[in-house]
């Protein structure tokens, strides 16, 4: 009813026609419109040129390590003759050598090393290099074994040093890790009977000794053969076979840290800063019959949770 009696009380009035204002004075919004729109265009310059360097930047440094990955691949297929490739612009990092690690049937183990570019805060220039060894066998293993990051000014003079270094410590990091993982992969024709007792050291960079560490041993199936602690640093541990072992070491205060190749006096040092804890967890990375277990080498960095070491 309410709305009858609108409707009929506006069938009666007379009809108005409403005015609508034709001047509106902006004078003083434009000024600031312009502006905005002359900030907008120069930020998308100002981002086009960066975008530009950073793809210059990209592609010059991609060609000038190229090189020494080339010379690696060739020294390694030329030396072993196992497969070797060579990836750009990767799912991971902007360039990556992919090394395919001889091994038996029911495994396949690589070496990767991947070189990453970080601009984010361009033109200060962030480049990492890392080596992963991925080892294939019923549960598999990734284990991050080296790893170096550089920062310098684009086209800057500390550019050079820092680009040379790397290509260095990369190309010695890469045939280290090949020498330990063959060794730790293709058996031994050895026999060995006598258990060995290897006692081990662990101190941080300043040479502290460090307490409550933990080690796990592992062989080449992925069993584990002991687990223990260090006490004021130093851990005994008696092994049926040094051969093939790989000990995992973590400190709930330090980065984590792998032996490919121990030895009956061993010394391992610990990195960190205060922002560095590891552990490890689960007991073996294979499952049996009748034995059920996992390794999990958890390390944490700045960046958030980083797992070194998973396997199911």
């Amino acid at each position: 009813m309410k709305l009858v009696g609108e409707e009929l009380r506006a069938w009666l009035a007379p009809n108005v026609e409403i005015s609508m204002p034709t001047n509106i004075d902006f004078k003083e919004h434009i000024a600031a419109i312009e502006q905005w729109q002359h900030s907008r265009a120069r930020a998308a310059k100002s981002q086009k040129v960066r975008d530009e360097a950073i793809r210059s930047l990209t592609n010059r440094l991609s060609d000038y390590l190229n090189s020494p990955l080339s010379n690696l691949k060739n020294l390694i297929e030329k030396s072993l003759g196992i497969t070797t490739t060579i990836n750009k612009n990767p799912k991971c990092g902007f360039l990556e050598l992919r090394v395919e690690v001889p091994a038996d049937q029911d495994r396949l183990a690589f070496i990767i090393l991947i070189l990453d570019l970080n601009c984010e805060s361009f033109p200060a220039v962030n480049l990492q290099g890392r080596i992963i060894l991925e080892w294939r066998n019923k549960a598999g293993f990734i284990n991050l074994i080296w790893k170096r990051c550089y920062e310098f000014i684009e086209n800057g003079a500390d550019e050079p040093i820092k680009i040379d270094t790397l290509r260095a410590e990369m190309t010695e990091a890469t045939l280290k890790a090949l020498s330990e993982t063959l060794s730790l992969i293709i058996p031994s024709h050895k026999i060995e009977h006598k258990p060995k007792l290897v006692r081990i050291k662990v101190h941080d960079e300043k040479g502290d000794m460090l307490s409550g560490v933990s080690l796990r041993f592992i062989d080449s199936e992925g069993i584990t053969l002991a687990a223990a602690k260090t006490a004021n640093g130093i851990v005994e541990v008696a092994l049926p076979t040094l051969k093939n072992v790989v000990i995992f070491v973590a400190h709930g205060s330090f980065n984590s840290t792998v032996v490919t190749l121990p030895d009956e006096n061993l010394l391992v040092v610990l990195n960190g800063d205060p922002r560095s804890r590891s552990m490890i967890c689960g007991g073996s990375w294979v499952s049996l019959a009748g034995l059920k277990g996992e390794l999990a080498f958890v390390h944490d960095e700045i960046e958030g949770v980083f797992i070194d070491y998973m396997s199911t």
